[in-house]
């Protein structure tokens, strides 16, 4: 691997910190000379903070060449009791769109399912509505009518230096309605993030008392 320098795009240091196990989410800024001045972090549980924080250290600095105070890292840690066993999770395989067509691509214990949004679903909000409804379409393939799942909102907010895509899911079922909220990192694509932070609400929450064998 080539050792960047201090100038070096920040989507460098980035993809070295998504190599460190729990991180879920991750944004560096630099200042005007190219240092690294802070970086943000999203982690899954199960790991002490204080360790996350010196292999975010180590592997900048080995696989980087960058030495960085751990003191620049600011690190948000989500709840315990929000992580699933892998096993019953659904992936996300492909999100493509031609507007005003989204369709999203989900896998779940070698079975897939395919979900489209079509017609006047572009709204102001862009492609994350119809690509958060062609999520939900696929998950109700993969689950069955266990549940009847919609969209109450799905949006791109700030989290501190973060671009996130937030996502309100609700759920009738036996007679109660529920909220289910998750949330995704934007990169690249808007239609990606709203399709991830739909999983992320429907994995963290519901998918073991729907799909874990009898």
């Amino acid at each position: 691997m080539t050792i960047p320098s201090q100038q070096s795009d920040v989507t460098t240091f980035e993809q070295l910190i998504f190599q460190v196990r729990g991180i879920q989410a991750a944004r560096v800024v630099t200042d005007q000379n190219g240092a690294i001045d802070e970086v943000h972090v999203v982690s899954l549980p199960g790991r002490s903070a204080k360790q996350i924080v010196r292999d975010i250290e180590s592997i900048l600095y080995v696989r980087g060449g960058v030495r960085l105070d751990h003191r620049k890292v600011s690190l948000v840690q989500l709840a315990e009791d929000l992580e699933q066993p892998q096993g019953a999770r659904m992936l996300l395989l492909e999100v493509s769109r031609s507007a005003p067509q989204v369709a999203v691509t989900l896998g779940l214990r070698g079975r897939r399912a395919r979900g489209v949004s079509v017609g006047d679903d572009y709204t102001d909000s862009g492609p994350l509505v119809p690509a958060a409804q062609a999520t939900l379409s696929a998950i109700a393939q993969l689950i069955g009518a266990q549940a009847d799942l919609r969209v109450a909102a799905v949006a791109e907010h700030a989290f501190g230096d973060l671009p996130v895509c937030l996502s309100q899911v609700t759920i009738a079922r036996d007679g109660n309605l529920e909220t289910l909220l998750g949330i995704s990192m934007v990169r690249d694509d808007p239609a990606r993030a709203a399709a991830c932070a739909v999983l992320d609400a429907v994995n963290r929450t519901l998918m073991r008392p729907l799909v874990e064998p009898a």
